[in-house]
């Protein structure tokens, strides 16, 4: 009657969509047509320019929409989607000269096909470039910081039984958690995306209570794993730079003699190990140099 349904109320539903911030019924469709699709890593190991079109695919909207502050979140977005930002090794070229590529993950989360260079890419996703975006997007994250907060806090108080647990309830509130591995999948580092706000944050940059072992530890996870072999190499060669050095041995006075003077030690390697008697003097000529050598007699050789 009177066309309230389509004046009235559809007046006030545009108005409580923005007070509330929440999304706008025209805007629903397109955004579904818009949604990241994580990359098949099947499709694209083998051909370079499929490999690179999947890669700006989702490059371009990451970057554009998330706000990262360093290539560590950057790369927690990207891994959801099968794409990693490889800075190469410490000491490795591509590290020295400051540059970056971009590779596709299989699902154990390997590198595959043929490394792409960020120069490559239209929007020019170079690690120069990026550092100018980390740099703004330090500040506009942080009026996002307290739902994070607020969500992990709401979880938390109902007291999680798993780490599971604790990200399928995350999830609810379209917040992702990206768990850090260690080479034995050991877990040393958490990092939460929020869809919603379009924000990145590392557990350290939200609190000491948001870090992955706080976390472990309020779901009752193991949070000290076996050392590792090469964990164990480094422990027992920290203990032994720790221990205290063995105490010197006497020296003999054959010992003495040679470290007083280095060109000493051929002159006594010779003599008896009779220590007690007197040490020789500088007129001193040894046994073998007194004998007198025998003359040979003169005669004809036959």
């Amino acid at each position: 009657m009177h066309n309230l349904g389509r004046n009235q109320s559809e007046k006030a539903r545009k108005e409580i969509e923005v007070e509330f911030g929440l999304v706008k019924a025209e805007e629903k469709k397109n955004a579904d047509t818009l949604k990241l699709q994580p990359v098949d890593a099947r499709k694209v190991i083998y051909g370079k320019s499929e490999t690179r079109r999947a890669i700006a695919n989702v490059l371009g909207p990451v970057i554009n929409q998330y706000k990262l502050s360093s290539l560590a979140e950057l790369n927690a977005v990207l891994k959801l989607y099968n794409i990693t930002a490889d800075h190469g090794q410490e000491g490795s070229r591509i590290y020295r000269t400051n540059g970056l590529t971009y590779r596709i993950l299989d699902e154990q989360g390997n590198k595959v096909g043929i490394p792409q260079k960020a120069s490559a890419f239209f929007m020019k996703p170079t690690l120069a470039n990026l550092e100018k975006k980390f740099a703004a997007n330090e500040v506009l994250k942080v009026p996002h910081k307290k739902r994070i907060q607020t969500s992990i806090n709401w979880i938390l108080n109902k007291q999680p039984t798993s780490l599971e647990e604790f990200i399928k309830e995350l999830e609810k509130e379209n917040i992702t958690v990206v768990l850090r591995r260690g080479k034995e999948d050991t877990i040393y580092g958490i990092t939460y995306v929020d869809h919603k706000t379009k924000c990145v944050f590392n557990g350290s940059d939200l609190g000491k209570q948001y870090r992955a072992k706080a976390i472990l530890e309020k779901c009752g996870q193991q949070i000290i794993p076996e050392l590792s072999t090469e964990s164990k190499k480094k422990t027992n060669n920290k203990q032994a730079k720790e221990k205290p050095p063995k105490e010197k041995e006497p020296a003999t006075p054959k010992q003495e003699i040679n470290e007083k003077d280095p060109q000493e030690k051929g002159r006594y390697w010779t003599l008896p190990l009779n220590w007690d008697a007197p040490a020789p003097g500088d007129d001193y000529v040894p046994y073998q140099l007194k004998r007198k050598k025998k003359r040979k007699k003169k005669g004809l050789s036959i």
